[in-house]
């Protein structure tokens, strides 16, 4: 027969499914039988009642289906520090009286030898099958003892990480046991036995399998978007290692791949085990740890460059390093309760020096620390979030438990903003190098070049003693040749360093010049001869010159708006504009240059449309493009400029039957530094400047720009721009 149980204060004390109770109670019947005077059953209850106080634990009750209980605080534990106690010796009173309420949510103790016991008092009143979460995968053993219908203890479900995945009664990554089916109301005690050797935690949970995984989902959810945030961090950071090839990188990429594992598996999901030997994987995760901890350590070392900023924190950083790394290769030979507290005591240690590096140097004005130091403290806050949960100081929910995914994914998107930034650092201090060596280059040049002169001067006022001083002389000329050859090294320098600007200095000093010599030619040929030829000879002499004008202003004026474009100075004024106004414009710029080479130009815009951007820039394009186009079409020719409409961009094309362009030619159009010595059909030359212009003005306001040609069958310049059609 089974005893109802006694209600004192919310308290219910089950009286009759321990066996110690009922051995209890026919002792105390036997008793007062023997020496004939029988005591009512009432007054055995009641001294039953005062001989189990110390074990009196919590009732736990389920009520609906869609409960989910967190049942730390409602059970009572016994902690068996040599391991040597029998389950029947847990059944006897003197341990019985040892069980200690628990005081909060989750129980937790720090890593050590032995195992703990909880006892549990639960009645199912809701209509499913009960079940117990242990709600962890931080236990090597799990033994589950519980009652039948009589109270009676049969052998217990054997389960835990080193019994393996078959162990486990149902199959998820925690350890989930079945408690009383759907319909039975009566009171039982199960009792837990779980053995760790590493820092404990033991969250308890009851509830039905349709709560259970409810709240399974919620964290599988946590983790998906943990580990989809890291991935990214991943696949951006490998994007960035694959352009720069810089081992800090390598180094981080490491790293988040260990975030990958190492984290999930500390939080109940073990992703890697499940690739080979699934006891194996818990046996080593010292190993694991230590990989991903010591990557944290490196990257602080190259990061922050501590070998120079602070050597003597370098130094210990590196031995913390190599003793995580010995500890986790002795994790192959040694059990881990051997070496888990020397390994947190080195982690505690390493961690707290890449915190103190980061803000020591941020306080020493390092900018690149600023970024670094937010993320471990982000890290550090959620981690205290973490610990003060499993100590009973903070809430246990899904947030709290799993701080850590947020406290890692904050730190990983800081560590990635901290490289960012310190690649834009590099930048910066390249570019001011450049500079300096360019400033140099110019200073040495002149020097040199005074230096020449003077020894000029000296040479030609010296020429009578030459002979009495060649040995001077060949000194003299020593010394210049080690000059020449210390500015040709700089030259060599500073072309590799600054292949653009050079290219820009070398329009200035050949483009412009020859035009100039052409110039310069014609008019002093006229200036001489003005007189003597007539207005015929006149005119034809001028024809030149005013081409040569033309072209070399043309010429400066595109120079100008690059260098403009380069420093910033040209102001982007956007709008909408008539892209038929903007046509005609452009066509009349060009007018009298298609009309020396007898060169039609026709437009196929037949409907209104305007285009999007600034005005200035997009009649330089077009004037450019129609200019180009005149230059390499045959006289007589014919150029096509024509728009058409795709979505909301509008692409504008101007198309030449003339000389077209080679397939190295095409390859070489819009770059700066790659010159194009095609000259026109009347011998026009150009430097592809323009062509740089219109790709930098369409890329300013948006669009793209392209070129279809096939050698001598016409070309075909395309851009387009943001629009909108009436």
């Amino acid at each position: 027969m089974i005893l109802p149980s006694l209600s004192i204060k919310g308290l219910q004390i089950d009286l009759c499914q321990s066996s110690i109770i009922k051995q209890q109670r026919a002792n105390f019947s036997a008793f007062f039988s023997s020496s004939g005077k029988p005591l009512p059953t009432l007054l055995i209850f009641i001294l039953l009642i005062l001989v189990n106080c110390p074990t009196w634990s919590q009732n736990i009750s389920l009520r609906s289906v869609d409960d989910f209980l967190i049942i730390g605080k409602q059970l009572s534990y016994f902690e068996d520090i040599n391991k040597t106690t029998s389950f029947q010796e847990i059944l006897s009173p003197a341990i019985q009286q040892k069980f200690t309420p628990c005081s909060m949510d989750v129980y937790s103790h720090p890593a050590r030898q032995g195992s703990v016991w909880f006892k549990i008092n639960f009645s199912n009143h809701c209509d499913a099958d009960a079940w117990l979460e242990f709600g962890t995968i931080a236990a090597r053993y799990i033994d589950f003892y519980a009652p039948d219908s009589n109270g009676r203890y049969h052998a217990p479900i054997l389960t835990g990480s080193l019994r393996g995945i078959k162990s486990k009664p149902y199959p998820v990554n925690t350890f989930w046991m079945p408690l009383s089916k759907a319909g039975d109301h009566s009171v039982k005690t199960y009792y837990i036995r779980i053995e760790e050797q590493t820092p404990f935690e033991a969250p308890l949970f009851i509830g039905t399998l349709q709560s259970l995984h409810k709240h399974k989902s919620t964290n599988d959810y946590l983790v998906a978007g943990y580990m989809g945030a890291i991935i990214i961090m991943l696949l951006y950071n490998a994007f960035i290692w694959l352009s720069t090839r810089e081992k800090l990188y390598l180094i981080y990429i490491l790293y988040l791949f260990c975030s990958l594992v190492v984290p999930p598996a500390q939080n109940s999901y073990p992703f890697m085990a499940r690739i080979g030997n699934y006891e194996w994987w818990f046996e080593h995760f010292i190993f694991f740890v230590a990989v991903a901890n010591s990557l944290v350590g490196l990257f602080a070392i190259f990061y922050l460059n501590l070998k120079t900023e602070l050597p003597k924190i370098y130094r210990i950083m590196v031995v913390l390093i190599m003793s995580l790394l010995v500890m986790g290769t002795l994790n192959f030979f040694f059990p881990i309760g051997n070496l888990v507290n020397a390994f947190q005591v080195c982690i505690i240690l390493l961690f707290s020096l890449c915190l103190f590096s980061g803000y020591y140097l941020l306080i020493r004005r390092r900018k690149q620390a600023f970024y670094y130091s937010l993320g471990w403290t982000f890290m550090i806050i959620f981690a205290c979030i973490f610990i003060f949960t499993i100590n009973g100081l903070l809430p246990y929910n899904s947030f709290t438990r799993n701080a850590v995914f947020f406290g890692i994914v904050l730190e990983t998107w800081m560590f990635s903003l901290a490289l960012g930034n310190r690649i834009n650092v590099l930048k910066r201090e390249k570019e001011s190098t450049q500079q300096d060596m360019l400033y140099q280059a110019i200073e040495n040049e002149k020097s040199i070049r005074d230096q020449k002169e003077e020894l000029e001067k000296e040479v030609i006022k010296r020429t009578a003693e030459i002979l009495n001083a060649s040995k001077e002389l060949r000194a003299v000329n020593k010394q210049l040749a080690n000059s020449n050859e210390k500015l040709s090294e700089q030259t060599a320098n500073l072309e590799l360093v600054n292949a653009t600007k050079d290219k820009f200095f070398s329009i200035i000093a050949h483009d412009l010049r020859n035009p100039f010599n052409t110039i310069f030619g014609f008019a002093d040929l006229l200036a001489k001869n003005l007189d003597q030829y007539d207005k015929e000879k006149i005119k034809e002499l001028l024809e030149p010159i005013r081409t040569s004008s033309k072209n070399t202003f043309t010429l400066l004026e595109n120079l100008l708006t690059w260098s403009r474009m380069q420093t910033g100075e040209i102001e982007f004024e956007p709008g909408y504009h008539d892209i038929m106004i903007l046509f005609q414009e452009a066509i009349e710029s060009v007018e009298s240059q298609a009309r020396q080479k007898d060169i039609v130009i026709n437009q196929g815009m037949t409907y209104y449309a305007e285009v999007f951007g600034d005005k200035n820039m997009i009649t330089t394009i077009l004037r450019n493009l129609l200019s180009n186009a005149i230059k390499f079409t045959h006289p007589g020719g014919v150029i096509l400029l024509t728009a058409s409409f795709k979505d909301d961009f509008c692409e504008i094309s101007v198309k030449d039957n003339g000389v077209g362009i080679t397939v190295q030619g095409l390859e070489k159009l819009f770059q700066v530094h790659n010159k194009i010595n095609t000259k026109g059909t009347a011998n026009e030359r150009g430097t592809g400047l323009g062509l740089v212009l219109c790709k930098e003005f369409v890329q300013k306001q948006g669009g793209k720009i392209w070129a279809n040609a096939k050698e001598g069958f016409g070309s075909e310049f395309s851009f387009t721009l943001p629009c909108k059609q009436s």
